[in-house]
């Protein structure tokens, strides 16, 4: 029943086939990322394959990974949206919750071979999640009533962030220029008063922090350079001549004095919007557009520092900061906000000049100044100062920290070990399995830092268990140590969000019995729907349309013996005559006769075949035009008749008809070749010649008699289909296209 129900293009993996695809695509995602997971992680290069000019980056961050790897596998992607989830809530633990999720299905594996069902792990995982939630909480403190323990939290949460990045052997550096940053922002966690600019140059211990707005523009010739208690106006607007928004409007002159009339009703129009500008009362324009010569005079003339062509997130930054808004319209001032800084003033940075924008209306706003030997090497420290600023903000919402260096894994993993006797029946197994995932995290990456992992990870719980809460892996000396004296401190809404994160994604996949994949879009397989009624209405003769061979004469008579095939093939011929549409071409060249190929692999030759016996074909080919026809008799007391015609008209513009049936084209030849159908009992007959000139011509006649057990039925004849050139042009392509798929 399910096979008359679905789409013939659908697919379905049912039960453990689909449970264990979902699995082996969770599990391989996870297995990619986890050797970026530590310290002392490997990084990643990513390089693109589209387009001539390959774009490559090198990160150990498990987001940016992710979001550049194509997946196919329905499970792979859930691990892939978790990771995005956690770059945006957290910005750190991205590696983490793929790798957490990943090994949470590689336990459940095991329980599922050993005959348990998945909902029993389900509600196993569920008291070990929250098992392990309550033990990480209790763990956790909070020192943000004390200024100073507070930022010394910080920075350990910024040094430990930035360990496992590229900025490790200068984490003291920007962790510090991390934590100033974003204790700027006095509570708020919107990172956009923070900007980071990225100059090649020097080395990464050259990068500062700003306290000021930079821009990445220059002044323009003849600006002032300078500015005290500006007020910035911030739009985007054309200023360029305004055009008259009228399609194919032209305007017809007999003088050149018009022409210069014309010219000066546009400056002025233009001069008339810098007044309204100017009218607000600034000091600074910054445009997201463009700034012409004209206006670019007049801001020079009124004292009105203009700035052209600012990318489109430095305006939304600089209007965050200044407490303006962008303005496209200017003809109400009062309903403009302008932006207010103290100084305006132009640097240099490296070789380049720059806009500094300081003492913004705000307060809050800064700019990172990153320096650094190749832009490969700025892109991935961007991206490591991101995820520190990230995970900072969210830890001066949220103050509580806990330890690192895999002392809340293993913490998590011991409170649930000892809470899974007290609760009977297989979910106890469920949950030993999730505190064995939980111990994977510190395994793992001892392992990435090339030490023995079985040995530390044994020499950690056995910490655990004499009672020593903040052990955890010291991955400089390769040895367990205690992470409050050592620093090592992480966020709890970090881990947090990686624990329920991954245990959610794990359930769901884990819940999966069923993967069913569409037959693709409707269009495509409107498209495809000639395909499947030939096939079924040519079962009966044996001939299949994917054998990518042409039928014999004995498959197309049996074939169009029966109506509904008749109907079919007649249906595609009008179509492909009409239309030549490529969901056709294939079909035809396959179906309807093996002249088709010959015809459209030969130019300027006449060809005649006649068939006798249970189906006939007649094929003529003039100097610009090819003519396939195919007819069949049947004897049964029935008559039915299928033919198709393929022409091209090449150099001239001539129309083609399609002749029906029992079709003879006379043409002299000087060549014969006879081929016997030995189960027919009829020969094939094809005689060819070169036209004697381009004016050859091809006489159809047609006529059709035939003779039933009940009587006789009179000849019939129809009218052709006709043609346009450009249609038969088209086909011609089409046909000789069909050829190379035969």
């Amino acid at each position: 029943m399910q096979q008359a129900v679905l789409d013939p293009e659908s697919q379905v993996e049912k039960g453990e086939n689909a449970r264990m695809s979902s699995f082996v695509g969770a599990i391989a995602i996870a297995d990619m990322v986890k050797t970026t997971l530590g310290p002392k992680g490997m990084d990643k290069i990513l390089q693109s394959m589209g387009g001539p000019d390959k774009t490559i980056s090198v990160t150990n961050d498990g987001a940016t990974i992710l979001r550049s790897v194509y997946v196919d596998n329905a499970a792979a992607k859930v691990l892939v949206d978790i990771a995005k989830t956690q770059d945006e809530e957290v910005g750190d633990g991205t590696t983490s919750v793929a790798v957490l999720c990943g090994e949470l299905l590689r336990e459940a594996e095991k329980l599922i071979d050993q005959r348990i069902h998945p909902q029993t792990i389900i509600d196993g995982w569920r008291i070990a999640l929250t098992t392990a939630n309550e033990a990480l909480v209790s763990s956790a403190k909070d020192n943000s009533s004390d200024a100073d323990k507070f930022r010394q939290d910080l920075m350990n949460i910024a040094r430990t962030t930035l360990s496992s990045k590229l900025l490790t052997y200068e984490k003291d550096h920007f962790a510090k220029l991390a934590v100033d940053a974003v204790l700027r922002l006095k509570g708020s966690s919107n990172l956009d008063y923070i900007q980071i600019i990225k100059k090649a140059g020097g080395s990464l211990r050259d990068s500062y922090l700003d306290e000021g707005f930079i821009l990445d523009k220059k002044i323009g010739v003849g600006q002032p350079k300078r500015i005290e208690n500006a007020k910035i106006l911030v739009a985007n607007t054309g200023m360029d001549t305004d055009k008259i928004k009228i399609y194919g409007a032209r305007v017809k002159v007999d003088s050149m004095d018009k022409v210069s009339a014309i010219e000066d009703a546009e400056k002025a129009k233009m001069k008339a919007k810098v007044e309204k500008i100017a009218g607000f009362g600034i000091n600074c324009f910054v445009n997201r557009q463009l700034i012409y010569n004209y206006p670019e005079q007049i801001f020079s003339e009124k004292g009105i520092m203009a700035i052209e062509h600012a990318d489109f997130d430095g305006i939304e930054h600089l209007a965050a900061v200044t407490g303006g808004e962008i303005a496209s319209t200017f003809d109400n001032p009062d309903a403009v906000q302008i932006g207010e800084c103290k100084l305006i003033e132009e640097i240099i940075i490296g070789e380049d000049r720059m806009l500094r924008f300081s003492g913004v209306k705000t307060g809050l706003a800064c700019s990172v100044v990153l320096r650094g030997a190749s832009s490969h090497l700025l892109d991935e420290a961007e991206r490591s100062l991101h995820d520190a600023l990230a995970v900072l903000t969210q830890t001066v919402k949220h103050s509580q920290t806990v330890m690192g260096g895999g002392c809340t894994e293993v913490l998590m993993a011991q409170a649930i070990d000892n809470k899974s006797p007290s609760v009977p029946g297989k979910k106890a197994l469920a949950m030993e399995a999730f505190a064995r995932a939980l111990r994977q995290l510190p395994s793992i990456i001892a392992d990435n830092g090339g030490f023995d992992s079985s040995e530390l990870v044994t020499q950690l719980r056995a910490a655990h268990h004499r009672g020593e809460t903040t052990a955890g892996l010291d991955m400089r000396t390769g040895c367990v140590g205690d992470m409050e004296t050592l620093g090592i401190r992480e966020a709890l809404k970090s881990k947090t969000q990686v624990l329920f994160s991954a245990a959610e994604a794990a359930e769901m996949i884990l819940r999966v019995d069923d993967i069913i994949n569409s037959g693709g879009s409707m269009r495509v397989r409107a498209n495809e729907q000639d395909d499947y009624e030939v096939a079924t209405c040519t079962t009966d003769s044996g001939y299949s349309p994917s054998s990518l061979k042409t039928p014999t004469d004995t498959e197309l008579a049996i074939m169009c013996t029966s109506t509904a095939c008749q109907t079919v093939l007649s249906d595609l011929t009008t179509m492909f005559t009409e239309e030549c549409t490529v969901g056709t071409f294939a079909l035809h060249a396959k179906l309807i006769t093996p002249v088709t190929k010959y015809c459209s692999s030969t130019s300027n030759a006449s060809t005649t075949t006649s068939t006798s016996g249970s189906a006939s074909t007649s094929t003529a080919l003039g100097s610009a035009s090819a003519v396939a026809s195919t007819s069949a008799s049947g004897t049964a007391g029935s008559e039915a008749v299928m033919e198709s015609t393929a022409s091209a008209s090449l150099d001239s513009a001539e129309e083609v008809t399609v002749a029906p049936t029992n079709t003879t084209t006379s043409a002299s030849s000087d060549d014969d070749v006879t081929v016997g159908d030995s189960d027919s009992g009829s020969d094939l007959t094809i005689e060819t010649q070169a036209p004697a000139s381009d004016s050859a011509s091809t006489t159809t006649d047609s006529s059709t008699s035939a003779s039933s057990a009940a009587g006789d039925t009179s000849s019939g004849s129809s009218d052709g289909v006709a043609v346009s050139p450009s249609a038969a042009l088209l086909c011609s392509i089409v046909v000789a296209t069909a050829a190379l798929f035969v």
